[in-house]
């Protein structure tokens, strides 16, 4: 496997916030560390595990080979766990600082909005649901209010039912013209029939059901907002495997959770600067091979 050039890591950690190593010992990732001196070292090592999705032995192995770091697999494990909240500041930091955080609109006053979902996943080989990741975001404040695994049998997790009320309001004409083109190339690709006319009146509307007691106005400036995080998961899942949950431990899966989004932040950074410009085709491997040392083989 090729090595990963100097120039690659400092581009990679000079996109990391202001304060960052102090943050690691303030927020107690380097807490009782004996074999990693300095917060880089355990930043590559974490980064290894996250963003090459590697195992904890091979992380492990990986860490003594090229940085004469000697750990366990269950000091990683341990590791990982104590830089939960190092992760998650760092992430938020760079969002903050490149504008990626979302305004929170003036009508929520003191309120919180806090974002559920539930992503499945399955394990190598399987054809089925196997496990469901469940979480929920803070979505002004950048925190996870909730993460919960479970196997693949139940439903998500959104709480109790109560009363709610539709909203609609019409779209218009160039976003009606818009989905009433994707509707037909769908259909022509899937070799389906075509729309019902019922389908096409109601892809004229933006329809939201809510039990929040807003105006129409801002019940759809809340969708919208919702819809950018959705946004950020999907490249999440498709470019990062963020639905590939690879442990059971609440602690830990929050751990990997925030070192996901921070791996997510910091590479809309870097192709937004002039300064990083991958080698390889493939940016998501370029971003890949600056982070975390590489197992020789």
């Amino acid at each position: 496997m090729e090595q990963k050039t100097t120039t690659e890591w400092e581009s990679a950690i000079g996109y990391l916030p202001e304060g960052w190593e102090e943050k690691a010992r303030e927020m107690g990732a380097m807490k009782r560390c004996r074999n990693i001196k300095t917060a880089e070292e355990l930043f590559a090592i974490l980064m290894d595990y996250i963003a090459n999705e590697a195992s904890m032995q091979l992380v492990s192995t990986a860490a003594r080979l090229t940085m004469g770091v000697g750990l366990v697999k269950s000091a990683v494990f341990y590791r990982l766990t104590k830089s939960k909240d190092w992760l998650r500041w760092m992430a938020q930091e760079i969002c903050v600082r490149e504008g990626m955080k979302l305004p929170k609109p003036a009508f929520l006053g003191e309120k919180n909005v806090i974002i559920p979902d539930a992503t499945d996943e399955s394990v190598k080989g399987s054809s089925r649901t196997d496990w469901r990741l469940h979480y929920a975001i803070d979505l002004f404040n950048f925190l996870c209010r909730h993460l919960e695994l479970t196997t693949g049998k139940g439903g998500a997790l959104y709480g109790e039912m109560r009363p709610v009320r539709v909203v609609a309001m019409k779209k218009d004409i160039s976003a009606i013209e818009s989905a009433m083109r994707k509707m037909q190339r769908k259909s022509s690709k899937n070799q389906e029939k075509e729309a019902s006319t019922e389908t096409q009146k109601l892809n004229e509307y933006i329809i939201v059901v809510t039990s929040l007691d807003y105006t129409n106005e801002q019940i759809l400036e809340l969708y919208r907002q919702r819809w950018q995080i959705e946004q950020v998961f999907y490249r999440l899942k498709s470019l990062f495997g963020y639905d590939a949950v690879p442990c059971k431990n609440p602690e830990t899966a929050q751990a990997w959770f925030y070192g996901k989004l921070l791996l997510g932040a910091l590479c809309e950074t870097m192709l937004k600067s002039e300064s990083f410009s991958p080698e390889h085709d493939d940016w998501t491997l370029a971003v890949r091979t600056a982070f975390g040392p590489q197992p020789l083989v």
